[in-house]
């Protein structure tokens, strides 16, 4: 992966922490009406779900798995084979 890749996924992951966050707390301190309510349960069900899925990322084995294949081309182009999948 190149740096601005790696840029990107850290601001995307910011980014999402901050609207979860945003989102939860607007849920929690505001009292809508019981059809709004039903909307705002699926939303932040939705946040919760993406939250789940980048963490699960960062901390579980795609990151270590992206970062070893990173380990390995660069194995390779130092080894002037250049021929990493």
């Amino acid at each position: 992966m190149n740096l601005l890749s790696i840029h990107f996924q850290k601001i995307l992951t910011i980014v999402a922490l901050v609207l979860f966050v945003g989102i939860l707390v607007v849920a929690l301190f505001k009292h809508f009406d019981p059809a709004a309510s039903s909307i705002a349960n699926i939303i932040v069900g939705g946040m919760i779900s993406l939250l789940t899925t980048i963490l699960t990322y960062w901390f579980g084995s795609s990151k270590g798995s992206a970062d070893k294949t990173d380990i390995i081309k660069g194995m390779n182009q130092s080894q002037g084979n250049g021929s990493a999948s």
